[in-house]
């Protein structure tokens, strides 16, 4: 029986005594990848919101809607919802948490 060595089998492995460093992502450094998106106007992401806020079934905070379209709760996400309430595009709702902090939920307004 004839005996190969590892590098002989797998050629294209890069052996322990190369140089050649593998890089090992974190999870933050995969997640930075993958919300590394394109920047979008926002008149998109009030359509994104809208679409999104539609297909719920039920209230959203303000971070499950930020994430949802693929953004991070930021003061322009945060004032881009706000705008959709004064238009009376979402309808916003305060709910106490039991730590005594108001926690701001949003839906698509409903006309019966």
């Amino acid at each position: 029986m004839a005996k190969f060595t590892r590098a002989e089998i797998f050629p294209d492995e890069p052996s322990r005594e190369s140089n050649v460093i593998v890089p090992i992502l974190s999870q933050a450094q995969i997640q930075k990848t993958l919300m590394n998106v394109p920047y979008r106007s926002m008149q998109e992401n009030e359509e994104l919101i809208v679409r999104v806020m539609q297909s719920a079934i039920g209230p959203l905070p303000r971070s499950k809607i930020a994430r949802l379209i693929g953004r991070k709760k930021a003061p322009g996400i945060n004032k881009l919802i706000e705008q959709l309430v004064d238009n009376g595009i979402l309808c916003k709702h305060v709910v106490r948490r039991p730590n005594g902090v108001d926690m701001y939920l949003y839906e698509i307004q409903r006309w019966e």
